[in-house]
């Protein structure tokens, strides 16, 4: 994403081609920044994209802040993954290397580079795999607080060859990247893991939710970062939509990297119950030094005396409820 919004900045003329594309007016591109109109006869300053490196965008009248991608997404309706389609068309190009590392991270991930000379291979799935789990929603979600709104809107499923609800996740252009599935029997009982990949993938690469809350994540106010799937979709089914999911306990430097990328204003994490105190900071700091030069506030919910997060309950934050999530984010955030 970063690497398609450099190359925009740096070639303002390719933005105005997609502003005119999306059926923007008016458009006149400055020294520093992009004025336009959504229709042809309102305000034609109304819309402004500053050439930085985040392709800040405003539209004013509509009280509408983040970057140039989620201004499309909301104000013209278009999902994100066509935007970027439309961005590489634009640019004539197939490919970019996004986990190549950064020297914005002050040579960090350099070093990084060296130490673990790995390579993880990012498989993607067909969308047609989906056809088996499509329109199949479940009680079991609903008695967690996931609405069936927010199923549709997760595409979520049901694998009864593994008795398992099916939970896609996606990557920010929003191709398929896995499936993991969640028991629904008793599985403590059956002696099963309760989530288990029915289409294995590398979660440490990805943040679920990502792609489809984009539009609300992006240059937000506070971005709530959870470890389950179920975390975000709870949060959704409550109207809150600057949530992702890490898809464990612990966060890697791509997903890191991909916070970033959304510009927010804080990060807020929100560990389940009872997770160790010391693996909590780790990745506090973890986040803090590859964020260091960003001005971008760390913090996590922490409930020291369980006075909402019951002891022993393994609850996360989401699982309170509206009112008791609300109060553990403003009330109980440690900043680091």
């Amino acid at each position: 994403m970063i690497e398609l919004k450099k190359m925009l900045m740096k070639n303002p003329h390719h933005i105005e081609n997609i502003l005119e594309k999306y059926d923007f007016h008016n458009i006149d591109v400055r020294n520093n920044e992009i004025r336009c109109g959504i229709e042809e006869n309102t305000n034609n300053t109304s819309v402004r994209i500053k050439l930085n490196e985040n392709l800040t965008a405003n539209d004013f009248g509509r009280d509408i802040h983040g970057d140039l991608f989620s201004l499309i997404m909301k104000v013209k309706g278009i999902h994100l993954n066509e935007i970027i389609q439309t961005v590489k068309k634009e640019l004539d190009i197939t490919y970019i290397e996004f986990n190549k590392p950064k020297k914005i991270f002050g040579g960090f991930y350099d070093n990084i580079k060296r130490r673990n000379k790995s390579v993880v291979e990012l498989k993607k799935y067909d969308e047609s795999i989906m056809n088996d789990y499509l329109n199949k929603y479940n009680t079991l979600f609903l008695k967690d607080g996931i609405n069936f709104a927010t199923q549709k809107k997760f595409k979520i499923g049901v694998d009864h060859s593994s008795c398992r609800i099916s939970v896609p996740w996606y990557d920010y252009e929003e191709s398929l990247v896995g499936i993991e599935g969640r028991y629904m029997g008793d599985y403590e009982k059956d002696n099963v893991s309760k989530w288990f990949p029915i289409c294995p993938f590398s979660k440490s690469q990805y943040l679920f939710g990502y792609n489809l809350n984009y539009s609300d994540l992006q240059s937000c106010e506070e971005v709530y970062v959870g470890e389950s799937s179920k975390f975000v979709m709870q949060l959704d089914s409550m109207g809150i939509n600057t949530s992702v999911a890490l898809g464990g306990n612990s966060i890697h430097n791509q997903q890191i990297k991909q916070l970033y990328w959304l510009n927010p204003k804080k990060i807020i994490f929100c560990f389940d119950e009872g997770l160790d105190q010391e693996l909590i900071q780790r990745q506090v700091e973890k986040t803090k030094i590859l964020l260091k030069f960003f001005d971008i506030k760390i913090g996590c919910v922490i409930d020291r005396n369980n006075e909402i997060l019951k002891k022993g309950s393994k609850n996360s934050p989401s699982d309170v409820g509206k009112n008791g999530f609300k109060e553990l984010v403003t009330k109980y955030v440690e900043w680091r």
